[in-house]
């Protein structure tokens, strides 16, 4: 469950939670009176009332949890592929091996990030945009740059400006979905 969605749901609890102190408060205050039926039968509902949206809300943070994990494991493999990919523009004379095991690591996440994110814009009559289309461009500029002895130096270099292009672009979007803060004890010579 991203973020947006996480908070949507925990105000709606809120919201129901405040609708009901409400509706107590005004049921209590209407009917006064002791013995009251509906006081009485509010009274009875409030466990019902208070268990299901903390269920409701468990199972969010449930959600938005694993929602996180998936988000940083990808991102793991995501940073894996990459560097694979920049290390492949290093290389001086890559093999075959080298070149289809670097399409396929970067294969595998642009297709892992299909299992955690929709395409924008998809319904049952659009297929949709693919969501981190940077990825997409790092697999084309490796396919492009083949393998063997026929990749001169200068065409490799383009290439690993280009994936670090796209790659600083991919990394500030998709950073966005790991919910990070600044560090409590950062360590660095630049701060004062």
């Amino acid at each position: 469950m991203n973020e947006k969605r996480f908070k949507k749901n925990t105000l709606l609890v809120i919201s129901f939670y405040l609708a009901v102190v409400f509706v107590a408060v005004t049921v209590r205050i209407i009917f006064s009176e002791t013995g009251s039926l509906a006081y009485s039968t509010l009274r009875d509902l409030i466990p019902i009332f208070v268990a299901l949206p903390a269920a409701w809300l468990a199972y969010c943070f449930q959600r938005r949890i694993a929602y996180l994990h998936d988000v940083r494991d990808i991102w793991f493999k995501i940073v894996g592929a990459t560097q694979s990919a920049v290390q492949y523009t290093h290389m001086s004379c890559p093999t075959q091996s080298e070149y289809g095991s670097t399409l396929k690591e970067l294969s595998v996440v642009i297709d892992e990030i299909r299992a955690l994110f929709i395409n924008l814009g998809a319904s049952s009559d659009y297929i949709g945009l693919y969501p981190f289309e940077n990825l997409k461009c790092i697999h084309q500029i490796i396919s492009d740059l083949n393998y063997g002895e026929n990749v001169d130096s200068n065409e490799k270099k383009i290439a690993r400006d280009k994936i670090i292009k796209e790659w600083k672009e991919f990394r500030k979007s998709f950073l966005q979905e790991c919910a990070r803060g600044e560090p409590l004890e950062p360590n660095s010579p630049f701060l004062n």
